[in-house]
């Protein structure tokens, strides 16, 4: 929790900046069940439209999840910061939309 306190004042500042549409949680496998439960908190804490999306979807139908002039905050759940499809879909998320992607996860610097 005091990692999660450290970054308040960060990820309030990204989120002030951003001007986002709305938010993508994305993860596989059981972070992805993780997103399913923390997108509808996001979205009644934040007022902001949230939805959990699988990690490969967004990884191999980006079209079908993200329009290109998209304007969402990507968050990605990933315990290790290495599940492959996780960190190929936030580093094609990045590409195409030049937009930053947060991550929650255990280890710190890891890829995503």
């Amino acid at each position: 929790m005091k990692i999660v306190a450290d970054k308040q004042n960060a990820l309030r500042n990204l989120w002030d900046a951003g001007q986002f549409s709305d938010i993508l949680v994305t993860g596989c496998g059981s972070t992805h069940y993780l997103s399913q439960a923390v997108a509808p908190l996001l979205q009644q804490q934040l007022g902001t439209r949230a939805r959990a999306v699988p990690g490969s979807e967004l990884l191999l139908f980006p079209e079908t999840v993200t329009p290109p002039t998209n304007n969402s905050l990507l968050l990605t759940i990933s315990r290790s910061g290495r599940t492959t499809e996780t960190v190929q879909a936030a580093q094609q998320y990045k590409a195409r939309h030049k937009a930053p992607v947060v991550n929650i996860g255990c280890q710190e610097g890891s890829t995503i």
